[in-house]
């Protein structure tokens, strides 16, 4: 399931990751959310919560990919909050094939990614 994070900030765009994330929520959530966004802010700040019992379906993770690679030159910082060693440890080592900074979190300190967000 993908839910929107609401009240991070105008600079901020959030989603919570639980249980079982498919293609279909990512095109219907997540899609319509980073278009609207980009049209409002010219760099995008990305919060991505994961719960320790989260699970991404092949079609979401390609997904992810095509919003990713479409505003590539857009990304400012994404954060991404999680207790999941292997998905922490995958997004530390391909931050380098982002124009943005990319941290990630325990789950304890979703606060602390969120004031990092909002910093400028």
């Amino acid at each position: 399931m993908i839910k929107q994070i609401e009240n991070l900030s105008d600079k901020v765009l959030g989603f919570e990751f639980s249980g079982n994330v498919t293609a279909k929520e990512y095109e219907s959530i997540i899609f319509p959310a980073i278009e609207k966004y980009s049209k409002q802010q010219p760099k995008l700040r990305l919060l991505c919560h994961f719960t320790d019992k989260t699970k991404i379906d092949f079609g979401a993770m390609w997904d992810d990919t095509l919003v990713g690679l479409k505003h590539y030159f857009h990304w400012e910082k994404i954060a991404v909050v999680s207790d999941i060693n292997w998905l922490n440890h995958t997004f530390k080592a391909m931050s380098f094939l982002l124009p943005g900074h990319l941290r990630t979190y325990s789950n304890n300190d979703i606060q602390k990614s969120i004031s990092w967000l909002r910093e400028n």
